[in-house]
């Protein structure tokens, strides 16, 4: 879940590769959505890693406040194996 984890624009010769979702942590209370964030990482997941498919339906956005998000997702691995992955996005000594 790397391509989830990097920063867009953090790989100099693949500026559209990663996400945003590490800024968007603390706008989930002030107008981003976690459907933003789904959609997001359907996008990355679908262009970088056309290998999992996202089972949207097992897919959240958990609020952990002031700590940041959890980020649930359920994925459809090489195989046909549904596995279900959690990726911690925290507060990175921002105040909320």
């Amino acid at each position: 879940y790397s391509c989830i984890l990097t920063r867009k624009g953090e790989r100099l010769f693949n500026p559209d590769f990663g996400t945003t979702i590490e800024e968007r942590i603390f706008s989930l209370r002030t107008g981003t959505t976690s459907a933003d964030v789904l959609k997001e990482c359907l996008q990355v997941i679908s262009d970088y890693e056309p290998r999992i498919n996202l089972v949207y339906e097992q897919c959240s956005v958990q609020d952990m406040g002031q700590h940041g998000i959890y980020l649930q997702l359920g994925v459809i691995i090489p195989g046909g194996t549904v596995e279900n992955i959690t990726i911690p996005f925290k507060n990175r000594g921002r105040m909320v």
